[in-house]
């Protein structure tokens, strides 16, 4: 899935009727984040293009319901995406700034930030694998989202922007700690200073992007990607993402038991041994009689 024009598309089906999460609650008369699951693939999509997709406390909630529907109804793969031409372009400043005029304002960031956080966890935490779908530009903490996901598919004209130095603000939801461990602590640091922008080629080239395609492309090529994901154990997904979080700060004799002590979990499993099992029959077949 390395190059756009080599992406075999998934064939047309009949899209399902998105579920509208939060409706009530939030008072939208289309609420900030649909969700919809066909196949055992559930996506759910950023749906206030007007605000840019920006992280107002009820996209937060959506995206919260989103992760509970997508658990408690089986989904085998998640797709984070957008609607219109923004990913998301990072937090709501309104809500921010409301916040700011609360005579407690530290407290009533700190509520924001915990709801952002929150979601972040909630997506590395999924027992299924999750994908984004990243459909523009993704500023700031919008850049943090896509990061908590396993495997990120680009569109071409799409971009990543820290943002946060542009309004004095400290990174959060994750940023400092992907793009850290991705770039090296000077190149993430030297990112945030000069607000840099990450074209999609970019993110490619440092690991960040597992596919750049077209942008009419990118929910079809992340929905083909999601399929060959979605055969995939939930013990298993969740035990080599564990580990891969945890690798930078073990010693290798540290990682090792860990590693160890996840095979040895993963191997009671049921898809283990089922997948194990062919091989068992090829070498009783070819013993000598």
């Amino acid at each position: 899935m390395d190059d756009a024009r080599t992406v075999a598309l998934p064939a047309p089906s009949e899209a399902p009727e998105p579920r509208q999460l939060h409706a009530v609650q939030t008072g939208h008369a289309v609420p900030p984040v649909q969700y919809t699951c066909s196949d055992g693939i559930a996506v759910a999509t950023l749906a206030s293009p007007q605000s840019r997709n920006a992280l107002s406390p009820e996209v937060l909630e959506g995206l919260d319901a989103a992760c509970e529907v997508a658990v408690e109804e089986g989904a085998k793969v998640l797709i984070l995406t957008g609607a219109g031409r923004t990913f998301c372009a990072g937090g709501d400043l309104s809500g921010v700034n409301d916040a700011l005029a609360h005579p407690d304002s530290e407290q009533e960031i700190g509520v924001l930030v915990d709801r952002l956080h929150r979601v972040v966890t909630m997506l590395r935490e999924l027992p299924m694998p999750t994908v984004a779908a990243v459909n523009g530009l993704a500023v700031g903490a919008g850049v943090s989202l896509a990061l908590a996901t396993d495997v990120r598919v680009v569109a071409s004209s799409a971009a990543f922007v820290t943002g946060y130095l542009a309004v004095n603000a400290s990174p959060d939801g994750g940023a400092s700690y992907h793009l850290a461990r991705a770039l090296g602590g000077p190149q993430a640091l030297a990112s945030f200073l000069l607000n840099r922008r990450f074209t999609a080629e970019d993110l490619r080239a440092r690991g960040l992007a597992d596919a750049v395609v077209e942008d009419a492309d990118v929910l079809p090529a992340a929905t083909e990607l999601a399929r060959a994901l979605s055969v995939l154990s939930f013990p298993t997904v969740r035990a080599v993402r564990a580990l891969v979080d945890a690798a930078p700060g073990n010693t290798l004799s540290a990682h090792l038991d860990q590693e160890r002590a996840q095979f040895l979990t993963v191997a009671q499993t049921a898809q283990f041994r089922d997948a194990m099992a062919p091989f068992a029959r090829r070498a009783a077949a070819a013993a000598p009689a």
